[in-house]
């Protein structure tokens, strides 16, 4: 009687191998949002940054304008 030999994967092999691989897609996939969310966040601060520099600029201007710039600079210094 000879045996025979059985070559490949079972279906219970293959649907393990599914769960493992689904796990791991899925932490992947949360690790980009998670990063392209702070990335974002980050894009949003720094544009927040940059209006507040802006705004400050325009103020010391117009304060300039108006010969109080000593009083606004030493406001500045203390911020």
């Amino acid at each position: 009687m000879t045996r025979n030999r059985q070559f490949g994967l079972s279906l219970i092999e293959l649907m393990v191998a599914l769960v493992i691989s689904s796990f791991l897609i899925l932490g992947i996939t949360q690790i980009y949002v998670d990063n392209k969310r702070n990335y974002l966040f980050q894009q949003g601060q720094s544009e927040n940054q940059e209006n507040g520099r802006y705004a400050l600029l325009l103020l010391e201007k117009e304060l300039a304008k108006t010969q109080c710039h000593q009083l606004w600079k030493l406001s500045i210094n203390i911020i």
